[in-house]
């Protein structure tokens, strides 16, 4: 993941951005953002939470996701909860510092090590 992101990552702290030239992306995107990657969301194994980043790819305003997109896929509340992570984009919403802490969060919470209110505190003996 590391050398991926230092080949990827260009400019200076803090408007660090993608090297990927936006059309680029646009042109490349329109075969792999069709039923693949709209349809992912009904692959996802159940329970689940989706975290989705508010901005795009190349931190554009439009990102994949958004409440409208997730509320026509027609996913069962009960089983697939959604959770915007604000102020992410495609990539902060992994290895971003907000984004890293809401996917620890979540991956805690599902392994339950720890809760809304933090990490469970482990009983001495």
């Amino acid at each position: 993941m590391d050398a991926y992101i230092q080949r990827d990552l260009v400019g200076e702290e803090p408007e660090l951005r993608s090297c990927c030239g936006l059309e680029a992306v646009r042109t490349d995107g329109v075969d792999q953002l069709g039923e693949e990657v709209s349809g992912a969301v009904h692959r996802l194994p159940r329970p689940a939470v989706l975290l989705w980043a508010e901005r795009g790819l190349m931190d554009e305003p439009q990102g994949l996701y958004d409440e409208q997109r997730l509320a026509t896929a027609g996913l069962d509340p009960g089983l697939v909860r959604t959770r915007r992570v604000p102020g992410t984009n495609h990539y902060t919403v992994i290895v971003g510092d907000e984004g890293a802490r809401v996917v620890a969060e979540q991956l805690l919470a599902a392994a339950g090590v720890a809760g809304p209110e933090g990490p469970r505190a482990t009983p001495s003996r």
